[in-house]
């Protein structure tokens, strides 16, 4: 303690210290603080540990409760705490059964009271365990016995003597039927509360439980086979001996002292088998003894020639080589090593530059998260300027972020000369792994983006942001080239290695047995990790017995068509009507001549006669046989063809209202033999996409860039294609019969999911809870009348004289309604369930709008068949609204003119409200609002006030105004004059020629006086936020005048406010002002700017373009001499092209061309032919040619 004492005194001397202070300095260091948030963490994270008796885990938990400052809490954490950890789900339901009051102690008590009767009903089982244990012993000593009989054949039977213990009700008689008792009756018994161990249910006992009676025997057996049948037994690598062959066991059991021993290393995970001894069940077994009986030589015939493999695959199992191979398992963004890509271009190629598409305001700000992320990765590199540029498409992901891609398709695409490295056959690549037993399928983490571009081929793959420029440093998923420049890469990295082959960034890699697979994984894991490449371990499977790969099912017996190619066709459904079996069987007419069968219009007859007129629809069992055996013509071998990478591939689709359908095919001698079918039922949400024929060829069109407006799965999908060689061909439905067939006889499909759900929500206010779609959604299930318009939506529309009276005006709008995330849509208005409709009322009518101005609001937003009937009657009875009502009284007077554009002439008042002064400003076009709060009204508070307003706004034209101070004054009216804004002023006692002030005037008054009337205590800083709150209803709220919102007049968009949460924007506005760039070509004549001659101008002197070296970089020829120069220092030249070496051309504040001398013989002085003042033609000069004459 005295070095303890003495570190802790330093830079002192502890003789020198205070007894106070050193007793204060031991205190701090052996008894330090106790940090509440820790030692609640430690309370709130125990937990009944295996074996803890009751008693001691509620000890525990008092002592870790004392330093956690519960204060009143105490007893609730404490009872929370013990029913969230107890590890008896008994204990548990028992606890949760009990009333919301129940205490700690009562809650103690409680599981204190159940281990007590647990434990006494396990002493009452010792009896049935000591029986048990006496039939094992006896088990035993007989099978020591009989081991001298090793080589007897023949083995005498089992003698099995069952002593019967009773059953339970036997001996109750008039017992209570609850707890077995006599004392008391069954409704008296205490019982009746209790929980039954064996069932789980409140009423009972266990040993009265009438669920799973059992019988409890004793079984002594008397003989057992003393010859046991063994075979060798390796698990992952680790061999036993003298496992015992029982083929009448469900299941084999290892003792745990074996697995503690010899598989401690391998992970116990949690069984669901429950096994039952006969102690608690009668079973009968036949074990062995039935060889016996059939065959006694059974054992002379078998004979154990191998050792049996059973293969663990676990975590454990993997983790070796993430071990040995941590950078291959990593998350590591480094490229690959010593290889890189390269990108080349045809001959003489214009560089294409393309804008960036805009990017919606809702996802700006995680664009350009992502692009951060792939910049501080190294992926992309910010640049200035590029001759290359091509728009990025942002792409939602499942987990709500975003993916970004590249559209190259009319930028690099169509200019890259294509690498014809060769992918790998699909013979070539099961060919390698014949005689593979087991198989390992790895996945690259991001395969492109790990390999390297060449510096030379960045700037080919710059992509423009509304951020700015990036190149990519690494391959890009979209550039054509990309697969055949990966695949060489891959066969280089796993060249050598038997029994392994890589398809783009799928490794497969195989083994004879479960060593070689491992050594082979291993060769391939420490290649990766020499060329430092990563896997996704997610996607990865390892020591497989069976995979599925490139469409085929690989195993130890050899290569298997993938049973899902012809799913589609074996699994089609019976047609229900004449449309869908002539579907059918224009399915089987396109595949006639590739079927085995050569009577095959036989077999179709019992379908072909549904078919013919006047023939009644009866689908007969032959019908159903030559549907079966048509099904099965079709998806035999002899008609399907196995795939081939050097034949061209077609793939037919074909949608109905209901289902898709698709066939993939190859191109042999001009006919289409299938390969693959597939078919799908569509979700109720794809049923209401829109569908488009010969519009995809242009949306998916390879020569054309992705439609920046187009849905978000239609670019998703352009993208993927973006990396083929493709062509879109429209084909009419009678010429499509094999797509149309699948499209009509729907496999059953699971609902999907669409990831651009409309975000769908109501808005109370900024202080108010939000009405979101969820409680539109749950209102809607609730809601009689939508429920009965859901099913019509879902299942069709009767007929009009079968619909009641309420659903009567869904069905006059029946085309206009649609489902969307639960709710139902009036176009792109969400309908509103009755309970919430008085809710959305009060939402409309906020800031107490008039009768016109809600129903404008709500037909952007909401609707129901009543909602205008509503309205006027909401608005109506509204008693802030009645209470203020202006008497309307028709006045004439001259109207000024319109102004035709915003900010041309705005109108200026003063006003009192409340106590308060205000200055209100009103732009005559757009209707916009601005109001002030004034401390002071005179001339330079209402000039400050302006000077702000225009920093924002501009200057207007005109002001209008009446003549009361200040708008009367002298200062006033020089600030209008200094900024050359026209004043006007309205006649004396005439408020009607300043009207639009007035009306202003009057809608903020009645606002700020409606509050008032509503419970609004007066005041300035409560009417400065209640005047915020009007000016922002006001200004997006449609006006009745434009019938348009000020806000969207003033700034030529809609505004966001809190009802813009109803609908998301799902299209977004191009950008059509992109500037025009200067350019020049090879050898244009070009005047350059050499250098300044003085402070008043430059000189100029004439070129030629030679080469461009950049964006806005050239090498000009100017007198010999090969110059670099900026775009910024180059004009177009315009004069004879005759004058090819001028002299310096003098360019100051007035043009003079006194220094402009003679260029050559042929040409005369500038200065003497043009004068004083130099005019160039535009043109060449004509040369002029003397006509030929006719000669007789």
């Amino acid at each position: 303690m005295y070095a303890v004492l003495k570190n802790l005194m330093l830079p002192g001397e502890i003789k020198t210290q205070k007894f106070e202070t050193v007793i204060s300095k031991l205190k701090d260091y052996y008894c330090p603080k106790q940090l509440v948030i820790s030692e609640r963490y430690k309370f709130n994270s125990r937990k009944q540990k295996e074996g803890e008796s009751v008693n001691d885990f509620i000890i525990e938990l008092r002592r870790l409760a004392s330093s956690c400052k519960f204060d009143a809490f105490l007893d609730q954490a404490l009872r929370d705490r013990l029913v969230a950890s107890l590890s008896d789900d008994i204990m548990v339901r028992k606890l949760l059964a009990e009333p919301s009051a129940l205490s700690f102690d009562s809650a103690c008590k409680t599981v204190m009271d159940m281990d007590t009767v647990r434990k006494n009903t396990a002493v009452m089982h010792e009896r049935v365990e000591a029986e048990t244990l006496s039939i094992r012993q006896k088990f035993k000593n007989q099978s020591s016995k009989l081991q001298s009989h090793k080589h007897e054949d023949v083995s005498s039977k089992a003698i099995q003597k069952k002593k019967y213990v009773g059953e339970r009700n036997s001996s109750h008689g008039n017992a209570c039927g609850r707890c077995g008792r006599k004392s008391h009756s069954k409704s008296e018994c205490p019982a009746k509360d209790w929980v039954c161990f064996n069932c789980s249910k409140k009423g009972h006992t266990s040993h009265m439980c009438r669920n799973n009676k059992k019988s409890v025997n004793n079984v002594e057996i008397n003989n057992v086979f003393s010859n046991a049948l063994k075979t060798t037994v390796c698990i992952n690598d680790i061999t036993f001996l003298d496992f015992e062959v029982d083929s009448g066991a469900a299941v084999t059991l290892l003792p745990m002292n074996v697995y503690n021993a010899e598989l401690s290393g391998f992970l116990l995970q949690p069984s669901e088998v429950r096994l039952i001894t006969a102690n608690w069940k009668s079973m009968k077994t036949m074990g062995r003894d039935w060889l016996d009986i059939v065959n006694p030589l059974w054992r002379s015939q078998i004979v154990c020639t191998k050792q049996v493999e059973v293969l663990v695959v676990n975590d454990r199992s993997v983790e070796k080589f993430k071990v040995k191979y941590p950078k291959v398992f990593s998350n590591n963004v480094e490229p690959i090593k010593v290889f890189e890509a390269t990108i080349v271009l045809k001959e003489n190629v214009v560089p294409v530059f393309l804008r960036a598409y805009d990017v919606p305001y809702a996802i700006r700000d995680q664009v350009i998260k992502e692009l951060n992320a792939l910049e501080s990765q190294g992926i992309i590199t910010k640049v200035s300027h590029s001759q290359w540029a091509s728009p990025i498409v942002c792409v939602p992901r499942k987990n709500g972020k975003i993916r970004l891609c590249v559209d190259l398709k009319v930028t690099v695409n169509r200019y890259v000369e294509m690498d014809y490295y060769p992918l790998p056959k699909i013979d070539d690549i099961f060919n390698s792994l014949s005689g593979c037993k087991y198989f390992c399928v790895l996945d690259l983490t991001n395969a492109y983006l790990q390999l390297s571009v060449a510096d030379s081929c960045k700037h080919l793959l710059t992509v423009n942001t509304h951020v700015g420029l990036y190149c990519f440093n690494r391959l890009c998923f979209g550039l054509k080239s990309a697969p055949p420049i990966f695949q060489s890469v891959m066969d280089s990295v796993v060249r050598g290695i038997p029994r392994v082959a890589a398809y783009l960034d799928d490794v497969v890699v195989g083994g004879a047995n479960l060593d070689e697979c491992k050594r082979h994984l291993g060769s391939v894991l420490s290649r990766f990790e020499k060329y430092n490449i990563k896997i996704n371990t997610e996607k990865c499977h390892f020591f497989k017995e069976s995979i599925d790969y490139l469409g085929y099912r690989l195993n130890g017996s050899g290569l298997y068509p993938n049973p899902e190619k012809v799913d589609a066709i074996k699994n089609a459904p019976v047609p229900v009507n004449v449309t869908q079996l002539k579907s059918y069987l224009g399915l089987l007419n396109y595949y006639h001549t590739f079927l085995s069968l050569s009577s095959l219009s036989d077999v179709m007859e019992p379908l072909l006669s549904l078919t013919r007129k006047k023939s009644e629809w009866n689908w007969s069992s032959k019908c159903e046989r030559a549907f079966i055996k048509t099904k099965d013509l079709i998806a035999e071998k002899s008609c399907l063809v196995l795939y081939n990478s050097n034949l061209p591939l077609v793939v037919a689709t074909d949608s109905s209202s209901y289902n898709i359908g698709a066939v993939l095919s190859h191109i042999i001698d001009d006919r289409e033999h299938p390969i693959m079918f597939a078919s799908t039922t569509l979700s109720e949400t794809e049923k209401r996409y829109m569908t488009d024929h010969e519009p995809l060829k242009q949306i998916f069109n390879p020569s054309k860039s992705i439609p920046q407006l187009s849905a978000a799965r239609l670019q998703r999908w352009a993208i993927i294609l973006a990396a083929y060689n493709y062509e879109i061909v429209f084909k009419k439905g009678e010429c499509n019969s094999n797509a149309d067939g699948l499209s009509r006889l729907p496999l059953e499909s699971k609902e999907s999911v669409d990831n651009e759900c409309c975000l769908v929500s109501v808005v109370a206010s900024f202080e108010e809870k939000l009405l979101t779609f969820k409680n539109i959604e749950q209102e809607t299930c609730l809601d009689d009348i939508l429920v009965k318009v859901v099913g019509c939506l879902n299942n069709g529309w009767p007929h009009f004289s079968q619909l009641n009276d309420e659903l009567k005006p869904f069905y006059k709008n029946r085309l206009k309604l649609s489902l969307e995330s639960g709710c139902i849509l009036f176009g792109n208005r969400v309908v509103i369930p009755k309970r919430l409709q008085v809710q959305v009322l009060d939402i409309l009518h906020k800031g107490h709008p008039g009768i016109v101005r809600c129903k404008l609001l709500a037909r952007s937003y909401v609707w129901w068949p009543t909602i205008e009937v509503d309205i006027l009657k909401y608005v109506q009875s509204c008693m802030p609204c009645q209470v203020n009502q202006y008497d309307k009284i028709k006045k004439i007077y001259a109207p000024l003119p319109e102004t035709s554009q915003t900010w041309m002439r705005l109108h200026l008042d003063l006003f009192d409200a409340q106590q308060c002064k205000f200055l209100i400003l009103i732009d005559d076009y757009s209707k916009w609002i601005e109001v002030w709060l004034m401390q002071s009204t005179d001339t330079k508070s209402v000039v400050d006030k302006l000077k702000s307003c225009f920093a924002c706004f501009g200057l207007p034209a005109i002001v209008l105004a009446d003549k009361e101070p200040p708008f009367n004054s002298e200062n006033f009216k020089q600030f209008l004059l200094k900024n050359n804004i026209k004043y006007m002023n309205s006649p004396p006692y005439n408020p009607t020629s300043n009207g639009l002030a007035e009306r202003g005037v009057q809608t903020i008054k009645k606002y700020l006086l409606k509050n008032v009337v509503a419970g609004c205590p007066p005041g300035k800083e409560v009417m400065k936020d209640k005047l915020l709150g009007c000016l922002s209803n006001y200004r997006n709220t449609p006006c009745t005048t434009t019938q348009v919102a000020p806000a969207e007049l003033m700034f030529k968009f809609r505004t966001r406010t809190q009802l813009s949460w109803l609908i998301p924007k799902s299209k977004v506005q191009l950008d059509l002002n992109t500037p025009v760039t200067r350019e020049f070509s090879i050898d244009d004549k070009v005047l350059i700017k050499k250098n300044f001659i003085n402070k008043k101008g430059y000189t100029w002197e004439l070129g030629r373009v030679t080469k461009k070296i950049g964006s806005v970089v050239y090498l000009v020829k100017v007198n010999e001499k090969i110059r670099k120069v900026h775009l910024n220092q180059m004009r177009k030249s315009y004069l004879a092209n005759h004058l090819h070496s001028p002299k310096s051309l003098s360019v100051c504040e007035d043009l003079s061309f006194s220094n402009l001398g003679s260029h050559s013989n042929n040409t005369t002085n500038i200065n003497d032919t043009l004068g004083t003042k130099l005019t160039t033609r535009r043109y060449p000069e004509r040369e002029r040619k003397a006509p030929d004459r006719y000669q007789p």
